[in-house]
């Protein structure tokens, strides 16, 4: 198992298998669990739409968007909220 710090890079997360790439954003899920956000993807199915495959992170209780790089939500793909949730994590 990785160091949950380490972020793999781009070019890492490109080479993914599809199960690797699903195990990845499930470990996500879990840290998020943890601070008590709730990862989201967007559910666009367009693949040329603006903000598809995209990620955000909401609060969990009040559902307030909390990490997002669209004006609308979504928006950050698994490295950019693997950042993010360290960051929280870190005091």
């Amino acid at each position: 198992m990785r160091d949950p710090d380490v972020i793999p890079t781009d070019q890492e997360l490109d080479q993914m298998t599809g199960g690797q790439l699903k195990a990845y954003e499930n470990r996500l899920r879990r840290m998020a669990d943890r601070q008590g956000l709730r990862l989201m993807k967007s559910r666009l199915r367009d693949r040329y739409a603006f903000g598809y495959g995209t990620y955000c992170l909401v609060n969990a209780r009040t559902g307030e968007l909390v990490f997002h790089g669209l004006p609308t939500g979504y928006g950050l793909d698994l490295g950019h909220i693997h950042r993010a949730l360290i960051r929280e994590r870190k005091p």
